[in-house]
């Protein structure tokens, strides 16, 4: 990696502090709000419905890695 684009954990700290304003805050909290009514909905299906909810939810976070 570039010297430039290295940081070390305390810059990290400090660059990622405070970032999140209100508006990511309401957006974070109508996510759950509608994972847990989902997860409660697919419930009443049973176990079938929950493992491809996490199937999906996995495939969609290993997507996000960067490589």
């Amino acid at each position: 990696m570039d010297d430039k684009t290295s940081f070390t954990s305390n810059e990290r700290k400090r660059l990622a502090r405070g970032k999140l304003n209100v508006r990511d805050l309401v957006f974070y909290t109508i996510a759950g709000a509608l994972g847990i009514d989902t997860l409660g909905a697919a419930a009443s299906y049973g176990g079938q419905a929950l493992f491809w909810i996490l199937l999906v939810g996995l495939t969609f976070f290993i997507s996000l890695i960067n490589y």
